[in-house]
């Protein structure tokens, strides 16, 4: 079915599948975005959202209470979000999510996403 959906293999006893009418990007455009500082992940977005540029997408606490506790992060380029870490919890360094830009990454990594 998924190749019939994908249009790679004609099947008549299923529908024909419309167009695909999702983003299609090269991986350079892919934003990994890496946790500033560890703690407590509250979003602002969720796959599939399509945010601005300086957009907030997430508020990490880690210091909660005190005077500059939190640390914002922010959309480096306009585009889609394509995936978000599920654990509210995070280390520094670690990846927050993905952002599928409009344009290539300024620290566009060769190879997989995923190490």
């Amino acid at each position: 079915r998924l190749l019939v959906a994908r249009g790679v293999v004609a099947d008549p006893a299923l529908a024909t599948p419309g167009a695909f009418t999702g983003t299609v990007a090269p991986l350079e455009n892919i934003d990994m975005m890496p946790a500033p500082k560890g703690g407590a992940v509250v979003y602002d977005v969720k796959p599939g959202d399509r945010v601005a540029k300086g957009a907030r997408l997430a508020k990490i606490v880690h210091a909660p209470g005190e005077p500059g506790g939190s640390t914002e992060v922010f959309a480096p380029q306009a585009g889609l979000i394509l995936t978000r870490r599920s654990r509210r919890i995070i280390r520094a360094g670690e990846d927050l999510l993905k952002l599928v830009g409009d344009k290539r990454s300024d620290d566009a990594r060769s190879g997989t996403l995923e190490d």
